[in-house]
């Protein structure tokens, strides 16, 4: 790679910085790892109560997803509208480049985030619950970014961190309900289908965790239309 092509990197990458930051406080790391506490209360749960540890099939939703889908919501209702709350909206728009730049930067940061909180709870999972595999991570990340896309959107449409959150909230309790059983749900699990032909489920697989990434990219893409409509954004 160039050196021209190693600055346009280095300034992107510091761009995600500067909006994981501006997302969740300068102790952005710290509020990253708090998914790993949910793996611990159910370890604790285990030994207090009957039902023992999780089985593989609540891995993605259960064990992963739950505490990824909160950060995920409660990160993704401040990408847009905690700029409406600051009264720093007008700042966004004066950005060189554009606002859509900076909405860009907010959503990859508040991603990484919520990679590095499903990360810290994985490893908690597996030191103290249950085995994690691949495709738990992989699953309860797409997962993750689906409820983050919903909670930006959410934040954008109604200008408020609160509501968006309250907006969001019952797509987060309904992708835990339904669980990793079913195909079409944010975290889908392999393990449930032990009982299908794994080139059944392999196929399923894909096109749940490929639709759920275009759900994704869709819902992304209306809450920067949404924000970048700054009549609409700016009224009282």
């Amino acid at each position: 790679m160039s050196a021209a092509g190693l600055a346009r990197l280095a300034s992107r990458v510091r761009l995600v910085r500067l909006a994981a930051v501006g997302v969740a406080g300068r102790r952005a790391l710290l509020v990253a790892s708090l998914p790993a506490l949910w793996p611990a209360l159910l370890k604790v749960f285990s030994l207090l109560g009957d039902g023992g540890a999780p089985g593989a099939p609540a891995v993605a939703g259960w064990v992963l997803g739950l505490p990824c889908g909160v950060l995920a919501v409660a990160l993704g209702c401040r990408l847009v509208a905690s700029e409406v709350d600051q009264r720093t909206l007008e700042v966004v728009y004066t950005v060189p480049g554009g606002a859509r730049r900076v909405w860009l930067a907010r959503f990859a940061a508040g991603a990484a985030l919520v990679l590095l909180g499903e990360l810290a709870a994985a490893l908690a999972a597996f030191l103290m619950l249950v085995d994690v595999t691949a495709f738990d991570l992989l699953s309860s990340w797409i997962g993750a970014l689906f409820l983050l896309a919903v909670s930006m959107l959410a934040g954008a449409l109604f200008r408020s961190v609160i509501t968006g959150a309250l907006a969001a909230a019952p797509v987060l309790v309904l992708s835990v309900l339904i669980g990793g059983t079913v195909r079409i749900a944010p975290f889908f699990s392999v393990a449930s289908l032990a009982e299908y032909d794994p080139a059944d489920v392999a196929a399923w697989a894909f096109q749940s965790r490929a639709g759920f990434l275009l759900a994704t990219a869709l819902l992304v893409a209306m809450a920067i239309s949404r924000a970048e409509n700054r009549e609409a954004m700016l009224r009282d």
